[in-house]
């Protein structure tokens, strides 16, 4: 018997049961659940592995891998920022030696006191020398006007020329008659003043008071540091005729000779400079 269905549209309809595609994206994990009975069918279960694996289905959603840190962490985990900090610390290199400077000689570096002194003595002091020897080497470029205090052998001297004292030093600081900062290199004048400074007593004495400035300067070591010494005077230069007697006359030679002295001993101390000024040139410094 044909009867006519007349088709009609549904006003309302129940929700699925089975998860919606919306609900399949928030919540992929419900792909994975099998009902009960399907279990029983491994047929039926080999077909949804292979569908869900080879993205056919609509409501599956592939996770995307987490991107790799872009920046390298700059300490490694478990190591110290100390170890690191060490790993990028520039590279340093070793101090370069310290200059042991010669003494250059020109003068005796000799003068003396007493009632057997034929003529007078004649220094110069430690600020005639440092000006001579900073005009020197200020030419060459070399700047003494720092100051420094160094640790130094300084000669023990004796003015009786006691032979128990030739050798003997003793180590104590220094502070230096001129530096320059830039070079790192200073100097020291060794004066009749420092004979004196240095000076033990032992078991001579004498009338007469010997003054070894050159012998004091070879005797004295410190590193990066010019010595230089007190020329001294020449005692045969002086020629007063006594017969003019011991008055204005004599005063005003002796006034003289010291002028005409400290003149030529200046000239013997730019020398030492100049020798020295030379010397580093040589060694590549200036």
């Amino acid at each position: 018997m044909n009867r006519n269905l007349e088709l009609k549209p549904l006003r309302r309809y129940r929700d699925p049961e089975y998860p919606t595609k919306e609900e399949a994206d928030r919540s992929p994990e419900l792909l994975h659940a099998v009902p009960i009975r399907w279990k029983h069918h491994p047929l039926l279960c080999s077909v949804l592995v292979f569908t869900v694996a080879s993205g056919l289905c609509s409501c599956a959603s592939k996770k995307q891998p987490e991107p790799a840190s872009a920046v390298e962490p700059l300490i490694p985990p478990g190591e110290d920022e100390a170890q690191t900090g060490q790993q990028n610390a520039p590279e340093t290199s070793d101090p370069p030696a310290p200059l042991e400077i010669p003494v250059f000689a020109h003068g005796i570096g000799r003068g003396s006191y007493g009632c057997e002194s034929v003529a007078p003595p004649v220094f110069l002091s430690e600020e005639e020398a440092a000006q001579v020897i900073r005009e020197e080497a200020l030419l060459q470029g070399v700047d003494f006007s720092g100051q420094k205090t160094i640790e130094a052998e300084l000669p023990v001297t004796n003015l009786y020329g006691d032979e128990q004292f030739q050798n003997s030093s003793v180590r104590s600081t220094l502070e230096l008659d001129g530096y320059d900062e830039a070079l790192g290199i200073g100097f020291e004048f060794v004066s009749q003043k420092d004979i004196v400074s240095w000076k033990q007593d032992g078991n001579m004495a004498s009338s007469v008071e010997n003054y070894e400035m050159k012998d004091a300067a070879e005797r004295l070591h410190a590193d990066n540091t010019a010595v230089f010494y007190d020329p001294g005077a020449d005692w045969r230069a002086f020629s007063y005729n006594w017969e003019n007697g011991n008055g204005e006359a004599y005063d005003a030679y002796v006034q003289s000779f010291t002028e005409n002295q400290k003149q030529a001993m200046k000239e013997q101390l730019r020398e030492q400079v100049r020798d020295f000024l030379q010397w580093l040139q040589g060694q590549g410094i200036i």
